[in-house]
């Protein structure tokens, strides 16, 4: 091709090629085959027109030649893939997904289904089966306690959970989504669970009664944890003395026995007490040093049939010692050995 010619675009005598094909024959390389068989010319013709210098080749102006090929001969330069090779693509996607999910914990799977922000319960319900985990009631409380889940997820993660074979439909299974949720103060959702504890003829104990209490008094609402006593009939269980005493032990164990000995006094003659009753306001005083709340609860105690206990003078010398009077309670202690009731260890190291 003329390429010694600078004055003329390099591929100015393109559209002439046709006509003068037979002058500049294809490069080929220098073998008998080639030169006999697809060559119209002799050998020596070849080296007159064609001399391949590879040293000129750095002169061409590659760009220009690319255009005006492109030019001619209009040929797309990007060819996009056929759409075969999509789900091929998807393939290896979602097996890297897999691989990946390979790495995480069983109750971090089933959380990662909530947060694809799926729409409609059955839909999610399906994504959990996809999931694809040994369910068990251990992955079920690490599921609910860890993370951030909201109180409608939860929920419907233990309705789902519920309904699985491996799992009992046993009341120490609804503690623990009704812990969860009233930890995190969705306390709708908890009193929806009971409600369908009830319904499926599931006996709420005492440590059902005492979880629901105690997530509202944790949370400062003392006036609904006392609703709950009183409207314990509502939820399957007695309004009895083991019921009240859960009430006083959750309030007076996050410091709210002033409502406690309230509250205790005015079902007074309504609900039977019990030396248990008495102790644990007693308790709830001594944390203070309440000398003078703790004497006055005492006498009630023994005014009402009940003799103190060693639970009852553990109380008492604690709550002497948090007021600094340790001579009163080293002769309390004393009057207790020569009577025969010594504190046991179990109360006074609470």
């Amino acid at each position: 091709m003329a390429f010694h010619s600078a004055s003329r675009p390099v591929l100015s005598s393109l559209p002439s090629l046709s006509s003068r094909a037979r002058y500049y024959p294809l490069l080929h390389l220098h073998s008998p085959i080639s030169s006999s068989l697809f060559s119209t010319l002799n050998a020596q013709s070849q080296h007159e027109y064609v001399k391949f210098n590879p040293n000129q080749s750095s002169s061409l102006d590659e760009p220009s030649v690319l255009h005006q090929l492109s030019v001619l001969l209009p040929i797309p330069h990007q060819i996009s893939p056929p759409k075969q090779f999509g789900p091929t693509y998807s393939n290896k996607k979602v097996e890297s997904v897999r691989a990946v999910d390979g790495f995480l914990m069983p109750d971090q799977k089933l959380r990662g289904v909530f947060l694809q922000k799926l729409k409609g319960i059955a839909v999610i319900e399906h994504a959990l089966d996809d999931v694809g985990v040994d369910l068990s009631v251990d992955v079920v409380a690490q599921v609910v306690n860890r993370g951030c889940l909201g109180g409608e997820a939860m929920l419907v993660f233990f309705n789902w959970v519920i309904k699985k074979p491996n799992v009992a439909k046993h009341v120490h299974t609804y503690h623990i989504i009704l812990k969860a949720l009233g930890r995190r103060k969705f306390f709708n959702y908890m009193m929806q669970v009971l409600n369908d504890m009830r319904s499926r003829d599931i006996r709420l104990d005492l440590e059902t009664v005492s979880i629901v209490m105690d997530s509202f008094v944790r949370a400062g609402h003392v006036s609904k944890a006392i609703q709950v006593f009183r409207n314990s009939a509502e939820f399957g269980w007695d309004c009895d003395t083991e019921c009240l005493n859960v009430l006083l032990q959750c309030l007076c164990r996050r410091s709210h026995v002033v409502a406690a000995n309230s509250f205790l006094n005015s079902v007074k003659g309504k609900v039977r007490f019990n030396g248990t009753t008495y102790n644990i306001v007693i308790g709830g005083w001594s944390k203070y040093g309440r000398v003078g709340e703790m004497e006055r609860t005492l006498e009630a105690m023994v005014a009402d049939g009940f003799s103190p206990d060693s639970a009852t003078f553990s109380y008492i010398l604690e709550g002497l010692g948090r007021a600094d009077r340790i001579d009163d309670a080293v002769e309390i202690f004393e009057s207790m050995k020569g009577k025969g009731c010594v504190p046991d260890t179990i109360h006074t190291m609470q």
